[in-house]
C-alpha cells in the first residue's frame, strides 16, 4: 500500500493517519493473497477458508480473464484476490479501535 501511495490519485491516496500507522506500526506481513477460487459479481466479502475450515481471508476482487467463469470455468484462468484476515483484525484493532467488536467475536 505504501509503495502505491500517490496523493494525486484518489484510488491510491492514503489518509495521513492510516499512512503513518502503516509506516510506524508493525502490520502483518501481507495484506492480500491470490487464489484460483471461482469468483463472480456479488462474491465480494465472501469468506475464504483453509483445509481445516478456518477463516483465512475475505474475497474482494477477481481478474478480467475469469469473467467467462460466470458461464464456464476454465482451470488456470480464475484468480480471486483476498484480504488476509490477520490484516483485517490488525486494522480493526490498530486503526479503527474496534475493541468492542473484537471482544464480541472472541478475538480478545
Amino acid at each position: 500500500m505504501l509503495e502505491k501511495h500517490d496523493p494525486t490519485q484518489y484510488d491510491f491516496c492514503l489518509k495521513d493517519d492510516w499512512k503513518q500507522l502503516l509506516e510506524t506500526a508493525n502490520p502483518p506481513a501481507g495484506a492480500d493473497f491470490l487464489t484460483d477460487n471461482d469468483i463472480t459479481g456479488g462474491n465480494s466479502g465472501s469468506q475464504v477458508m483453509n483445509a481445516k475450515g478456518q477463516l483465512v481471508g475475505l474475497a474482494f476482487d477477481g481478474n478480467k480473464e475469469s469473467l467467462a467463469s460466470d458461464v464456464w470455468y476454465t482451470p488456470g484462468y480464475n484468480k480471486c484476490v483476498c484480504v488476509d484476515i490477520r490484516f483485517v483484525l490488525w486494522t480493526l484493532e490498530q486503526y479503527a479501535k474496534m475493541d468492542r467488536i473484537l471482544e464480541e467475536i472472541n478475538i480478545r
